[in-house]
């Protein structure tokens, strides 16, 4: 059986360690935190932490730790991460708004210069040639 809070309580100085500002540090509770068993008998435990970032503003981010239960009932962590989720989100947003800000634009371009050779009789003096 997993003792969350044991874990949590492990895990919480190595995310810290990653965080700006450690002291203004708030987890997310043990019932929240989502674990998965890998293959080799460590689990992979994802869960939030809410700290201050550079600029004092308190931000929600994503953590996900290795954790490998000792004899004592505590827990090794290693390959702690933060906001590698949240990045990868920024990114896929980034893209995506990429993508259809650039389709907008070819679709104004395109009627702008379909309204310009019609307004202007464009269309008309080239096909007359």
């Amino acid at each position: 059986m997993i003792d969350k809070e044991v874990l949590l309580k492990c895990i919480e100085p190595n995310v810290k360690a990653l965080l700006k500002a450690p002291v203004s540090a708030v987890f997310c509770s043990p019932n929240e935190l989502i674990i998965h068993t890998n293959g080799d008998g460590s689990l992979k435990v994802e869960g939030y932490v809410s700290s201050q970032n550079s600029y004092g503003a308190m931000i929600k981010n994503d953590f996900s730790c290795t954790a490998r239960e000792r004899p004592d009932g505590e827990y090794t962590i290693s390959n702690c991460t933060v906001g590698v989720k949240t990045g990868t989100q920024k990114a896929v947003y980034f893209v995506v708004a990429f993508i259809v800000l650039s389709i907008i634009t070819w679709l104004i371009a395109t009627l702008e210069t379909d309204a310009l050779f019609h307004h202007y009789g464009l269309i008309d003096q080239l096909l007359i040639k």
